[in-house]
């Protein structure tokens, strides 16, 4: 005989008055537990998921109505005084890693995808683009005036990101000269990845802070011109060699990254592709004739050739020449991994970068509060910040005889703006995160449709009504969001 299932004892209910202290508190940890001890704890995760990782979220509340666009019908209707907390949760998406690494990582794998896609196909770009040329070049800006560096000419390491190798002597000189402000021009020292001197000029009277500033703001327009350079010589290669100059094209993206002297430089992609009047969108092999050393030599010869000037200005009355620096280097990328780079080092490195360049508060985007403490640049660059604000007008008369669209007006801020990054589209044949974002967002609908296919007791309830339409109903409806940010106050999940 089977004796009687013997059922557990029912857990003793939290004491309200406790949780309700437990949810008051500043320890985090101390939150979550008194969240976890409510009933609807389950729900809530549910509710919170698209953004529990983000460290900023967004609160939304309002309500969300959606109707068919073909007959104009109400379909559903949600308030979201009828959600948990009373509000809807969005990731903030901020690219910044020190403001949230969550939405900076989610980007940073987006970024891999579109940049890979685009040297070995996926996400809408046909696979044949594996075999077609492309090289990754590094523009850099010119100098300035002697910075204190550190160059480790031989690697002995296996991880450059840990490298423990010893640097060489930052400026050794025999002869051991000086400035005429009576400042040395030589330093001994080797600096170590934590150096704060790194990046900072030997003699800040000597340092051309103007000309950086002018430099930064008007390299959007050097990338611009370099890139017609770049097609226009080698539309004149192909023609000697008999092939027809609009036959194809060129396609480019690139990352910004700030140096420690708070100099912009570029990691760049150049794709040789082909092209038909007929079909403008449409990516279609190169003609035969042309291949990497070609590309290569192209960037070489727009590089060298490529400069302009400024308009007079009152600190210049020659304006300021505006050129790329002496370090560019040109390497060619390969899908079989047999070439100085692979294409799976070039989306890893751009991806990188692409939130990396953000990190830098000294020309960036809006400044949050806390930012300027994890700004990785020199010294000089935190110093001499206010030269923008003392000299308003020094950008304010500055541009060039031929303004470009990638020219940046005056009350567009004292910051560089370029407008092929990474995620950019250029002559058609790159793609932007967007798509790549709705692919990502239907493969989470598909396994939250899997997860609501098991039984009651596998999963979690859900007290939202079903008001996702899925991937396949999404072009049909119209969503009309009537959604404003919460105020002050509300829950943080």
């Amino acid at each position: 005989m089977t004796p009687p299932t013997t059922l557990p004892a029912p857990l003793p209910q939290p004491d309200p008055i406790r949780l309700g202290l437990l949810a008051r508190s500043a320890d985090p940890h101390l939150q979550a537990l008194a969240r976890a001890a409510h009933d609807d704890f389950p729900a809530w995760v549910d509710h919170v998921r698209p953004a529990a990782s983000c460290t900023r979220p967004i609160r939304l509340h309002g309500t969300m109505t959606r109707i068919e666009a073909e007959t104009g019908r109400l379909l559903s209707t949600l308030d979201t005084a009828d959600l948990p907390d009373g509000v809807v949760y969005k990731a903030c998406g901020n690219r910044r890693e020190s403001v949230c690494p969550s939405c900076s990582a989610r980007y940073k794998g987006d970024a891999y995808q579109l940049v890979r896609a685009g040297l070995v196909g996926g996400k809408g770009v046909p696979e044949t683009v594996a075999t077609h040329p492309a090289v990754f070049p590094t523009f850099t800006a010119p100098s300035f005036g002697p910075v204190h560096s550190r160059e480790v000419k031989r690697h002995t390491c296996g991880k450059r990101k840990g490298c423990d190798c010893r640097p060489e002597p930052c400026h050794p000189r025999r002869d051991k000269p000086t400035c005429p402000h009576g400042v040395p021009l030589f330093c001994y020292a080797r600096h170590e990845h934590t150096d704060k001197v790194l990046g900072s000029p030997l003699c800040p009277g000597c340092y051309d802070y103007p000309a950086q500033v002018v430099w930064n703001n008007q390299s959007g327009e050097l990338w611009r011109r370099t890139t017609i350079a770049m097609t226009r010589h080698l539309r004149r290669v192909a023609k000697a060699r008999g092939i027809g100059p609009r036959t194809f094209r060129l396609s480019f993206g690139k990352a910004a990254e700030m140096q420690r002297r708070a100099a912009v430089h570029f990691h760049a992609i150049v794709r040789l592709d082909g092209a038909d009047p007929n079909q403008p969108g449409v990516i279609l092999p190169p003609p035969t004739g042309l291949d990497a050393a070609d590309l290569k030599d192209a960037v070489d010869h727009a590089v060298s050739t490529v400069a302009f000037h400024t308009l007079p200005h009152p600190i210049t009355d020659q304006g300021w020449r505006i050129a790329w620096g002496e370090q560019v280097k040109t390497k060619i990328i390969t899908v079989a991994g047999n070439g100085e780079v692979t294409d799976a080092m070039v989306a890893a490195y751009l991806a990188k970068y692409a939130t990396k360049s953000t990190e830098v508060g000294v020309l960036g985007t809006r400044p949050s509060q806390g930012l300027a403490r994890a700004v990785p640049v020199g010294a000089h660059a935190r110093l001499r910040r206010p030269l923008l604000h003392q000299e308003p007008h020094l950008l304010d008369q500055l541009h060039h005889p031929a303004p470009g669209p990638h020219c940046v007006p005056p009350h567009r801020g004292h910051r560089p703006v370029h407008g092929d990054a990474v995620h950019g589209r250029t002559h058609g044949a790159g793609r932007q995160l967007p798509p790549i974002r709705r692919l990502r967002l239907a493969q989470h609908r598909r396994r939250d449709a899997r997860q609501h296919l098991r039984s009651p007791s596998q999963r979690a309830p859900n007290p939202r009504p079903p008001t996702d339409p899925g991937p396949d109903r999404l072009s049909k409806n119209t969503v009309k969001q009537h959604l404003t940010p919460n105020p002050e106050g509300a829950p943080t999940p």
